[in-house]
């Protein structure tokens, strides 16, 4: 099974917050693991947040970076294409999404025909159904 992770999933690979659990499991049973290149800096920009906001510390942030960086070499890395921003695009009209979230999701698009999505991101989450593909996890409270 291929699971692609969007941001919001990778960051609860890296900290511990609710549905770290699930998205670590995901990525254990996950046969080939994606994600778009954005996620790198989308997810630096999160853990310097989560830093500054003192919901972690520096030890905290700086063995989340390594884990960020080890992750990011086993999982099959999307580039950001011309092609997959032109589906961004079209995605955003169609869907109302942010142009990152329509990035993921042109991204998860492109890595397979038949994969999970795996995102805590409502709008995210909310087209990609639309466009039929599986949710992790199956639904958020």
């Amino acid at each position: 099974m291929i699971v692609y992770f969007d941001t919001s999933a990778v960051v609860k690979l890296l900290v511990e917050e609710d549905g770290a659990d699930l998205a670590r499991r995901a990525w254990a049973a996950a046969d080939v693991v994606a994600f778009s290149l954005l996620v790198e800096p989308e997810a630096r920009s999160a853990l310097a947040a989560a830093a500054r906001q003192n919901r972690i510390d520096a030890g905290q942030a700086q063995t989340a970076k390594s884990e960020l960086s080890w992750r990011l070499m086993r999982g099959a890395r999307i580039e950001v294409t011309a092609a997959i921003c032109a589906r961004a695009g079209d995605l955003a009209d169609q869907h109302a999404l942010r142009g990152y979230d329509a990035v993921h999701l042109a991204s998860a698009m492109a890595a397979g025909p038949e994969l999970m999505l795996a995102s805590w991101d409502r709008d995210l989450r909310s087209a990609a159904e639309t466009e039929g593909m599986g949710l992790i996890p199956a639904a958020l409270v």
